[in-house]
Order: C-alpha cells, then sequence, then structure tokens
C-alpha cells in the first residue's frame, strides 16, 4: 500500500508541474507583434520571426497553429537571439 501512495504522489505532480508550465505560456495576438508575419507554407511549430517575415519582431519567437488557418502566437522576445530550426526553433 505504501508503495502505491508513493506512486501516485509522483505521478499526481509530476502531472501538475507539466501542466502549470504549460499553461504559463501566453499567446499574444497583438497585431503590432504580428506585423508582416506569416504562417503560410509553414507546418505547425515554433518559429523565429525572421523566418516568418516578422517585421517587429525579428528575434522573437512565435507559435504557428499548422491547421491552414493562419492562426498564429507571439511568445515575446529571445534574449539572446532566436535559433532557427525550424518547426523547432527555439531562443537561445
Amino acid at each position: 500500500m505504501n508503495h502505491f501512495i508513493h506512486i501516485f504522489m509522483i505521478t499526481f505532480f509530476s502531472l501538475l508541474v507539466f501542466f502549470i508550465s504549460v499553461s504559463n505560456c501566453a499567446c499574444d495576438t497583438n497585431p503590432t507583434n504580428l506585423a508582416g508575419c506569416s504562417c503560410a507554407g509553414h507546418p505547425g511549430g515554433r518559429y523565429c520571426g525572421f523566418e516568418l517575415g516578422c517585421t517587429n519582431g525579428f528575434d522573437d519567437i512565435y507559435q504557428c497553429s499548422g491547421a491552414g488557418d493562419g492562426g498564429i502566437c507571439h511568445f515575446g522576445p529571445c534574449k539572446n537571439g532566436c535559433l532557427a530550426d525550424s518547426p523547432n526553433s527555439k531562443c537561445q
């Protein structure tokens, strides 16, 4: 019984940490931050602003929905620049 409780607690807290970390990713759809950006021709994933033709957030990180609906989210600037590795680009 003790073993079951330990496994349950570890699983519960792992899931809690996962959901908290995922829910903190705020999607910014402010038109100023999306100026010039286009996900056309890009599968879903993360992209640097320069990969999407963005005029304001050149080194910011963005998310394309991949649903063919043009959905795009701005996640914010990269402190040390953006590392292009689409569709899994990331901040440095």
